[in-house]
């Protein structure tokens, strides 16, 4: 169904051409979405936004300075793309949230039901689909929040395991004091260490254990990486097999990797016994053999697992402590030899190579590639929602449509149970008909023929079995319902079991809360809290239906019964017909007038009772087309709702799913037209096509043949780490 409040967000709009105005409040579901309102004002402040001039760069002068200097031009010119993507999305999300409220204060209004029995209902769809938001906004926000904080900085983000060797690789490299060393593990964000070097940020993380000690590893780590422009990964020479495991586990970013294998030999205390042998056996520290076993083992890892060519990826052996010694040896020539040892040197180069060579490229490629990634997580997640909600829309559909059977059911079984009590009670009457009738052509005394119609039909009897059959019908009622709901519940708590074993439920938490006060019911419905208010609301309205058919069998045996339990008032003798015959009877004494008589009082008897009985199943049925109906106004009706509201916002919810499918392929087109623009300086070059594989990436760019297009995909290969293969299909 389509939105006609946000006819905006449903059409199939040019997303990234829309901004949002620094007033606009966007309101989640009753809090106000303070975080995307600082972002916006963050930006905005920023100056990003605006129109910068491009700085004169000098192709020939390819120092680092220049480098990073057009990469920051770079970097804001793409970050602006992205961030209008940014502002559409959440514009979209407000527009879906905004409606939803809407539809919710219009429902609750409607139905008495709403806030005792089906508001957790709605409330689940509301909440799940609001983790899902909130996910956006804590991911895509924070992310690009960061990503204004250090839009100046090429970063680099340093991964590996405590006691892999890090604080010490970043004193070397910074040649710091050594402060950081040994001072314990990491544990949070705010143990983050910033490096500066070379212009470059290095951001020294916590542990990948310590992240994962806290349940953290994925969501703390990707959130570093997105920071990055390139990743360092740490390795002590010792690899262990859940080194590989961690890593893979964050490593969803599709981020530039060089891998650091740092080699834990001992050296020792200056002027120590196992110093003087350190120096003197060096070439046993960095040996090649054994260095080319470590990286043949990596190799196969990244190559194995992650899909990488292993060709791919710097491998550079380091011994830091040697390294960090240098900086502390007095003696030049030790200084000298301990920093030789310890492979810096190239750590260095390859590190200014990688800004040199890639550093543009890396920086463009930087938020296109977390609006892409998130765009996939959150296609996944929306894709998992649909699914759930589906499941649990077809059973509400499967539940209404059972209703209209059960509703037969009722009344099948309430029909078996006014003909077994009151009509074959009454029934039975007609049968001593001509009995009584006898007994009263015989009784001359008014009161003793008054007496023999109250001992033919007692009040209290027929009272009796009235309330027996209501009894019986309330307690029919009441199981068929029970059953009914106790099903219903049993659907729904089987596709609740199933959704927590999605990823979809393992990014978001249980919200289904434990409904108090259930009495007797809450035994049978423990654990499902979602259902268990609907039975609350069941159980009412049954309460509630059990006092209207005292109501109805109050004004039955109260305002009527006056008439109703006088046989007068039945009609048995309407006009003192039995009266009128028995006078006829003592004035004219006429046999064949008597026997007449008799059968005109017989017949005036069985109509007044099939009356009587017909009145008496009248009201019965009457009662319980009203509590069927009252249970179809409470809840069945609403299950209805729930469904069109289910279809309604589910149908916004695809649209914007699609959407992020189309950002997302958008965002992969212009990540490589920029990268390949910037390769080639050719402003007018378009990707048309992006076909992305696991190993490898194809690329349409319309043209017939690209100059110098291998040393363009040899670069955009180790952009990308698979291999890049432009067409000009």
């Amino acid at each position: 169904m389509v939105s006609r409040n946000c006819p905006e967000l449903l059409k199939d709009i040019p997303m990234g051409e829309k901004m949002v105005s620094k007033e606009k409040e966007v309101v989640y579901l009753g809090y106000s979405d303070r975080m995307y309102r600082d972002y916006l004002k963050e930006v905005e402040e920023s100056g990003i936004l605006k129109r910068h001039s491009e700085p004169k760069y000098d192709q020939k002068k390819n120092d680092l300075i220049t480098v990073l200097e057009n990469s920051k031009y770079l970097a804001r010119r793409e970050f602006k793309v992205c961030h209008k993507d940014v502002v559409v999305l959440f514009e979209s999300i407000s527009a879906i949230e905004s409606e939803m409220h809407s539809d919710l204060k219009i429902i609750s209004s409607k139905y008495d039901s709403y806030e005792d029995a089906w508001k957790n209902v709605f409330d689940y769809f509301n909440k799940q689909l609001l983790k899902i938001f909130t996910y956006a906004q804590n991911t895509l926000v924070v992310q690009f929040s960061k990503k204004v904080k250090r839009m100046d900085h090429f970063c680099i983000c340093l991964f590996g395991r405590t006691k892999a060797g890090k604080s010490t690789t970043m004193e070397a490299l910074t040649e710091g004091d050594g402060k950081t060393i040994g001072v314990g593990r990491q544990n949070t964000t705010k143990d983050v260490k910033e490096y500066q070097w070379k212009e470059l940020l290095i951001i020294d993380t916590p542990g990948i254990d310590a992240m994962e000690k806290f349940d953290k590893l994925e969501s703390m780590a990707l959130s570093f990486a997105d920071d990055s422009d390139l990743i360092v990964f740490l390795m002590p020479h010792q690899i262990e097999e859940g080194d590989f495991e961690k890593f893979s586990r964050f490593y969803k970013q599709n981020k530039p990797i060089l891998i650091l294998l740092n080699v834990k030999k001992e050296i020792g205390m200056a002027g120590s016994v196992e110093y003087k042998m350190f120096l003197r056996h060096s070439e046993d520290v960095l040996n090649e053999d054994k260095i080319a076993g470590y990286k043949e083992r990596i190799k196969d890892f990244v190559f194995e697992n992650l899909n990488i060519d292993k060709n791919l990826i710097p491998i550079i052996p380091v011994h830091s402590a040697s390294a960090f010694a240098s900086l502390r040896e007095e003696k030049k020539d030790i200084s000298n030899k301990l920093y030789q040892i310890s492979n810096f040197d190239n750590l260095k180069k390859q590190l200014t190579k990688e800004v040199k060579e890639y550093g543009e490229l890396y920086r463009i490629k930087n938020p296109y590639d977390t609006v892409i990634l998130f765009a996939e997580e959150i296609v996944d997640s929306f894709t998992e929602f649909d699914l759930y909600l589906r499941k649990q829309k077809d059973v509400f559909e499967t539940n209404v449509m059972n209703f209209e059977i059960l509703r037969s059911e009722i009344i099948k079984k309430r029909n078996g149970i006014i003909r077994n009590t009151v009509i074959a009670y009454l029934d039975s009457k007609k049968k001593s008909i001509p009995q009584i009738i006898d007994q009263l052509f015989s009784e001359k005394k008014k009161d003793k023929r008054d007496k023999i119609m109250k001992d033919f039909i007692p009040e209290d009897e027929v009272k009796s079995k009235v309330e027996m059959c209501r009894r019986k019908i309330v307690g029919m009622i009441k199981k068929e319902i029970e059953d009914f709901f106790k099903q219903l519940s049993s659907d729904l708590h089987k596709i609740t079991l199933e959704e927590q074993k999605t990823k979809f439920s393992s990014n978001t938490e249980d919200s289904i809360v434990e409904i108090e006060g259930l009495g007797e019911l809450s035994d049978i419905f423990e654990g499902i809290g979602l259902i268990s208010s609907v039975i609350l609301g069941i159980g009412t309205a049954v309460v509630l239906a059990d006092v209207s058919i005292l109501g109805a069998a109050g004004t039955l045996f109260g305002l009527g019964s006056a008439n109703f339990w006088n046989p007068v008032g039945w009609g048995l003798f309407a006009g003192s017909a039995v009266m009128g015959i028995l006078g006829l009877f003592a004035r004219k004494k006429q046999k064949e007038k008597i026997r007449k008589a008799k059968i005109d009082a017989k017949n005036d008897l069985e109509e007044a009772l099939n009356k009587g009985k017909n009145e008496i199943e009248k009201h019965l049925n009457d009662w319980t087309k009203g509590i069927i109906s009252e249970i179809r106004k409470k809840h069945i009706n609403v299950m209805k709702e729930y469904v069109k509201y289910v279809e309604k916002h589910l149908g916004i919810v695809d649209q914007l799913s699609n959407n992020m499918t189309k950002i997302k392929t958008r965002s992969e087109k212009r990540k490589f037209r920029a990268m390949i623009r910037c390769i080639t300086d050719d402003s007018q070059l378009q990707v048309y096509k992006v076909e992305d594989s696991d190993k490898e990436v194809f690329l349409y760019t319309g043209k017939r043949q690209l100059k110098g297009i291998n040393s363009i995909q040899k670069k955009l290969s180790r952009v990308e780490e698979k291999k890049v293969i432009i067409t000009g299909g």
